[in-house]
């Protein structure tokens, strides 16, 4: 019973960690200002709405087959934090791009 009991907490933690980790991408060298301007562009190219929730977050929706998807983006000094289990990879790319165009 106890080892039942055991393996039962175990795998409620491992659930619980793992669904509140998302993917990040990392951009130490940038302000928030500057990283919220880039989520805003790379989401026109890429098809994404936005919808500003706080001032440090940004709801994400995007219609495709006739699906509609949608997340938060959290973003500060450092980073943005994008939900795992919504695919935002054109969306990721589209901000690295649209951030290494304002470095140069």
């Amino acid at each position: 019973m106890k080892k039942i009991l055991s393996i039962t907490l175990i795998s409620a933690f491992a659930l619980l960690f793992s669904t509140g980790c998302g993917k990040t991408l990392d951009v130490k060298k940038y302000n928030s200002k500057k990283i919220e301007h880039a989520i805003i562009k790379a989401a026109e190219t890429t098809g994404w709405r936005m919808t500003e929730f706080k001032n440090n977050e940004i709801l994400a929706e995007k219609t495709e087959d006739e699906k509609t998807v949608s997340t938060s983006i959290k973003y500060s000094r450092g980073k943005i934090a994008f939900d795992e289990n919504v695919n935002t990879s054109d969306l990721q790319d589209a901000i690295a791009e649209e951030l290494n165009k304002t470095s140069h």
